[in-house]
């Protein structure tokens, strides 16, 4: 079995975000940025804006930002919270609705025991799944649980890799570490789960070790 963290970031929901005002000025004034983050692409118009660095990517649209360290496999945790702090905190009056914390896994197995591996994890004796009981049948699911102040949502499901004629099956583990907000403490929480960031990452890589160190056959 083969794990690799593929995707990470941080997400803030809002009624509405106003893209014009994070202009690489702005950015670099406030310390969110500094001039060498702007080597790579970047865009800023009044729809949207976009940074690409070598150590975060940063896009902002009328109802969401999201903020994305750099590289995806290091530890990120002072990285995201001294960003987005110093976002919420320059933008309070926005009127933020909820939080996500997202980091995603393809898990590989070797495809001749893919579907078996597939099997074992989800498949279970009851009316809905004996309709899937032929060869060609993929499984995923769904889990959720309440931690770190937040909703933690587990989706599972089958993905394909690779180029066409050569792709490989994988499973995707997209981690969600979800908060609504409220208007009179949005700033503090969202405060409080950006620097939630390693201790997301911490119990996410527990749940994929677990997974990597199953008996399963």
């Amino acid at each position: 079995m083969r794990t690799q963290l593929v995707d990470s970031n941080f997400v803030i929901a809002a009624q509405q975000f106003n893209p014009s005002i994070f202009s690489q000025l702005w950015l670099v004034q406030n310390g969110i940025a500094s001039e060498n983050d702007f080597k790579g692409e970047s865009v800023f118009t009044p729809a949207f804006a976009q940074v690409r660095s070598p150590r975060f990517v940063l896009l902002v649209l009328p109802q969401q930002l999201q903020f994305a360290p750099l590289p995806v496999e290091e530890q990120h945790g002072e990285l995201v919270a001294d960003a987005i702090g110093s976002i919420v905190r320059l933008l309070p009056e926005t009127p933020y609705v909820a939080v996500g914390l997202n980091l995603n896994w393809l898990v590989e197995i070797e495809p001749k025991e893919y579907p078996a591996f597939s099997r074992a994890l989800f498949y279970r004796e009851n009316p809905l799944y004996e309709q899937f009981v032929e060869n060609d049948a993929r499984f995923g699911g769904y889990l959720s649980k309440d931690i770190l102040g937040a909703r933690l949502k587990l989706d599972v499901k089958p993905k394909k890799t690779g180029p066409p004629g050569e792709e490989v099956e994988k499973l995707l583990f997209a981690f969600n570490f979800h908060v609504d907000v409220r208007r009179d403490n949005q700033v503090d929480e969202i405060l409080r789960m950006a620097n939630q960031w390693d201790s997301a990452m911490e119990h996410a890589v527990g749940i994929i070790e677990v997974l990597e160190n199953w008996k399963w056959k």
